[in-house]
């Protein structure tokens, strides 16, 4: 492939870390939910939700290629910048030992816009839920995953499989004194911590430092991929700078790492909503 779509995509995650932002995972909360291919309907999962969904500036879930957006009768205005997106193609290639087709993934990028860059398309903004129903919702998944929560400060314990939180009005806002996002968000990140005991997604096996980094930053997109879906505020953690220097070196080592720990997020995020689905049937 003639660019290195490897390193743009960790070029443009590393921009985001070194501007100085320490909150770079910061989702947009004027709408909630995954981003979302505008004529297929399907969601964007992964890497692309990191590229679509908390490194842009655009409130619309919505996003299209350029013929896509012609297809549905609008037209990118000109002079926008498309986002690129990455997705796989299966190579089929005859085992010249077995016989048999090996099906060897290949990833391609797209370049894709926002609805709100485009014209003749009107965006679909659903109505966002008032805060405190948004917290309500959040209250609701986590008492369907059945975790086991002790008193704390904020960590989940492997040996225990158990996380503890301080209460909840140790997370207080500036205005009224109650409970905010900060709390949920921060719950997010050990809940994903949760996804990785060797019961579920049997995530530690590497205890290095190297792999507590990385396994950190899975903790923290975790938790802004459940933020973006319920349509709160990411807080940074207090121990979130500290980690920032060791995750550049590990992206400037490995352009795959910051695909790698998406794709961890992913799941930690799907294994959760598996459970849920499963309370529902």
């Amino acid at each position: 492939m003639k660019n290195d779509i490897y390193q743009e995509v960790t070029d443009s995650i590393l921009a985001a870390m070194e501007s100085g932002n320490t909150n770079w995972l910061k989702p947009f909360v004027a709408t909630s939910g995954m981003p979302v291919n505008a004529v297929t309907k399907n969601e964007y999962h992964g890497i692309n939700v990191l590229l679509l969904g908390l490194l842009t500036p655009f409130a619309s879930n919505e996003w299209a290629s350029y013929k896509q957006w012609q297809s549905k009768g609008a037209n990118v205005r000109k002079g926008e910048k498309g986002t690129r997106i990455v997705f796989y193609k299966q190579l089929e290639k005859e085992n010249k030992e077995t016989g048999e087709i090996d099906r060897i993934p290949l990833m391609r990028y797209s370049t894709v816009f926002n609805a709100e860059q485009v014209d003749g398309y009107s965006p679909v903004h659903a109505d966002m839920p008032d805060l405190t129903n948004r917290l309500a919702n959040c209250d609701s998944y986590v008492d369907g995953l059945g975790i086991e929560f002790g008193v704390g400060a904020p960590c989940y314990i492997p040996a225990q499989d158990k996380i503890c939180m301080p209460p909840r009005n140790a997370f207080t806002s500036n205005q009224d004194g109650t409970a905010t996002e900060h709390y949920y968000s921060t719950l997010f990140h050990e809940i994903t911590h949760w996804t990785g005991h060797k019961s579920r997604l049997d995530r530690f096996q590497d205890r290095s430092r190297e792999g507590y980094a990385f396994e950190e930053l899975v903790a923290e997109l975790g938790a802004a991929y459940h933020c973006r879906i319920f349509g709160i505020d990411l807080e940074p953690r207090d121990d979130h700078a500290k980690y920032i220097g060791g995750w550049l070196k590990a992206l400037k080592n490995d352009k795959r790492l910051i695909f790698k720990a998406a794709a961890a997020a992913q799941k930690a995020v799907d294994f959760c909503e598996s459970i849920q689905a499963a309370e529902a049937a």
